[in-house]
């Protein structure tokens, strides 16, 4: 009797083992866009890059200088997990996918979301004309900021969700940014853009 009281309490203990991954915290891509940066860091605690893939699939973007991967939620919004050098999880974030709000159509404002929107020529002779940039990766908006070869440097990280680049009225440089998670970055995103606009 005794034995196979040991061979329950072993077996309850294997199984509570194994139900113990951190991938069984892992929410559904859509729920997900919805978490708070606490919520990333309570559910995502000890997943790593091979196990989200299965649970999410490949993503659609790689960002190799970030060690990152983005997944688009939707056409507007996109979850972005940040890695450890072991593949382990370290920071997410949500962030606009591709700006569709009132300036979208506006050639005064130059977006930039993407790697193969960094032309430098592009960039500079934009900015040089007085017109906006708009930058929805902070990563890129470091690279766009070394382009246009501003006097003060301002240093950008994930929770940079969109960063505009203009020039004042006064011909000063301008700096807007907006971060943190939302429901609505077209919206924000517009709104930025307006107030820049005024100060042109």
């Amino acid at each position: 009797m005794k034995k196979l009281i040991a061979l329950v309490l072993a077996l309850v203990c294997v199984l509570g083992l194994v139900g113990c991954s951190p991938m069984d915290n892992v929410p559904s891509l859509e729920a997900a866009k919805e978490y708070s940066n606490d919520d990333f860091n309570e559910h995502f605690k000890g997943v790593n890059r091979e196990g989200l893939i299965e649970v999410w699939g490949e993503p659609t973007e790689s960002l190799t200088v970030e060690n990152a991967d983005m997944w688009d939620v939707d056409d507007e919004s996109a979850v972005l997990i940040y890695w450890k050098d072991n593949s382990k999880y370290r920071y997410a974030t949500i962030r606009p996918v591709e700006y569709h709000g009132e300036y979208v159509e506006d050639k005064s404002v130059l977006i930039i979301s993407k790697d193969s929107n960094l032309e430098a020529v592009d960039i500079t002779e934009h900015y040089s004309s007085g017109s906006i940039i708009l930058v929805t990766n902070w990563a890129l908006a470091q690279q766009v900021q070394d382009m246009l070869s501003l006097t003060v440097q301002t240093t950008f990280s994930v929770d940079d969700a969109a960063i505009l680049f203009y020039k004042t009225e006064s011909g000063a440089p301008g700096l807007s940014t907006i971060g943190g998670n939302s429901a609505d970055w077209n919206a924000e995103i517009d709104e930025m853009i307006a107030t820049a606009k005024g100060r042109q």
